[in-house]
């Protein structure tokens, strides 16, 4: 039986070790078969914690992978940054994590970059928000002309009552969109402190001139 254990070279080691266990059982104090089963309980407590590693990078590569995925899936990078932080939470220590810490950096530098262009964006809305009430205000048509779109539009500026006779005292830019992302030559500027509710501007030659307006 000894001799027939240590030929089974094809079989695994739990079945080498059932193999065995069976042996035992007719010969319980066989010393060969006692230290066979030493010997197999050591590689069976082994295997089981190779298995183990292996079980746990693979399930770290797939949601290293899953949470990669997702900067293709969504737009938002605020999405992004929850995915590789999702991916933190399961594997504070995982085979990415430092490589996953520091793309969050990254995108975290690239939200807070874009978040400066907006503002320094709005900033220059807000501006040409107030040059063009004041201009409303003086009935100044010339300085409105250069201002619109279309130049003929401020005539029509000029003959509403509601956009001359409004209070602008507290106008503020809030907010604002681009009607196309990608050519970004056409905006809607939200404003609040006035009755003047939103601006429209469109790009001509590197200039932003209004096309139009809310009241």
């Amino acid at each position: 039986m000894v001799e027939e254990l240590k030929a089974s070279n094809n079989h695994s080691t739990r079945a080498k070790y059932t193999l065995l266990t069976r042996a035992l059982k007719n010969f319980p104090e066989n010393s060969e078969l006692l230290r066979m089963k030493s010997e197999l309980k050591e590689q069976l407590a082994e295997e089981a914690k190779l298995a183990n590693i292996r079980q746990l990078e693979y399930r770290d590569n797939t949601a290293y992978t899953d949470a990669k995925n997702k900067e293709k899936f969504y737009k938002s990078r605020d999405k992004w940054i929850e995915e590789y932080q999702q991916y933190l939470a399961k594997f504070p220590n995982g085979i990415h994590a430092n490589k996953v810490k520091e793309r969050i950096k990254e995108i975290q530098a690239e939200i807070t970059q874009d978040e400066q262009i907006y503002l320094d964006q709005l900033r220059k809305f807000e501006k040409l928000t107030i040059n063009f009430v004041q201009a409303i205000k003086a009935q100044d048509k010339d300085r409105l002309s250069k201002m619109a779109y279309q130049s003929k539009s401020a005539d029509s500026w000029l003959r509403s009552n509601r956009l001359s006779k409004a209070d602008y005292s507290s106008i503020k830019a809030v907010k604002f969109h681009y009607s196309n992302a990608k050519t970004r030559n056409y905006t809607y500027v939200q404003l609040s402190g006035s009755p003047l509710k939103q601006l429209k501007f469109k790009l001509r030659d590197g200039q932003w001139y209004v096309s139009g307006y809310v009241i």
